[in-house]
């Protein structure tokens, strides 16, 4: 069974939320959000010069062959450097979490008042 409500709390630490939903007057108890996030990679150049990257990601190896970490662990991290220039870059993927007020979908177990998830936002 899904539902379409609101979010109306968010528990950040621990990837839940509360949802409201206003057609049948009922606020959810805590729901879990599935994490799904993207896989990001970076391919930087200045100059004509490419640069060090190294990438871990919180994900199952897809042997993408350029020389990634596979930590199984959120976030996502990213780091280049670019040595005679000393430009250097870090960027950190976290799964999606929705806020207060945004429409999500979720999904039940046939009862409705049973536990339930998160699967995105609308």
């Amino acid at each position: 069974m899904y539902r379409i409500g609101n979010v109306s709390a968010v528990d950040a630490k621990n990837r839940l939320v509360r949802v409201n939903f206003p057609d049948v007057g009922i606020v959810s108890g805590w729901l879990k959000v599935v994490s799904a996030p993207p896989l990001i990679t970076l391919d930087i150049k200045t100059g004509g010069s490419e640069w060090e990257v190294n990438e871990k990601y919180a994900s199952a190896d897809r042997k993408l062959g350029i020389g990634e970490e596979y930590t199984k662990k959120s976030p996502d991290e990213i780091e280049g450097k670019l040595d005679p220039m000393q430009h250097e870059v870090k960027v950190k993927v976290h799964a999606w979490l929705p806020f207060i007020g945004q429409p999500v979908l979720c999904l039940y177990n046939d009862d409705f008042n049973s536990d339930g998830f998160v699967i995105g936002g609308l």
